[in-house]
């Protein structure tokens, strides 16, 4: 169990991770093997602990994430994610609301497409609805975001009649580089 936790400590663990996977990765290796350890063998089973050493979204991940995942309603009753909306927009979707229709929700909700790129509001109401009651609220979503890979000033836009700068996001940030 030793090597375990040596190991564990020279790969940035701290004390309490190399005490607690120490004794899970020994008693793996126990359940599976007939030899002793090695310290290679050591070596590569905690290195499958980085895959699953998540340290969480950065908070400018986690603001982006929450935008994309409000939901919004248009055309009375087909609700979905923002994100959901953003792609219907990108691919032409229109199996039962109006391009539109769902740019003029986009809009209210604080978000609009230019080109290739997503501008969200920095001050529009419909970006301060989505953002309430959160951390990002009044106005504090338009410095996280801002940095995050390639956002930029996005310069200014109107959003259902509100004049705001705005944070530009590049399309693929949302729908995946693939589609995008």
């Amino acid at each position: 169990m030793s090597v375990f936790r040596t190991e564990i400590r020279l790969n940035g663990g701290d004390d309490r991770k190399a005490d607690v996977f120490a004794h899970l990765l020994a008693s793996y290796h126990v359940l599976s093997h007939d030899a002793e350890i090695t310290e290679a063998e050591a070596k590569q089973l905690v290195k499958l602990l980085d895959a699953f050493d998540d340290e969480g979204q950065s908070d400018e991940e986690e603001c982006w994430s929450h935008l994309l995942g409000f939901m919004a309603t248009v055309d009375r009753g087909d609700i979905k994610s923002i994100r959901e909306w953003i792609a219907c927009v990108d691919r032409g979707d229109t199996q039962r609301t109006s391009i539109k229709a769902i740019i003029e929700e986009l809009a209210r909700h604080g978000v609009a497409l230019d080109g290739r790129t997503v501008k969200v509001s920095n001050t529009a109401p419909g970006i301060q609805t989505v953002y309430a009651r959160t951390k990002w609220a009044q106005g504090g979503h338009a410095r996280v975001l801002r940095r995050l890979s390639k956002a930029t000033a996005g310069g200014n836009a109107r959003f259902a009649g509100h004049q705001s700068r705005t944070t530009a996001i590049p399309l693929g940030a949302v729908v995946g580089p693939e589609e995008a």
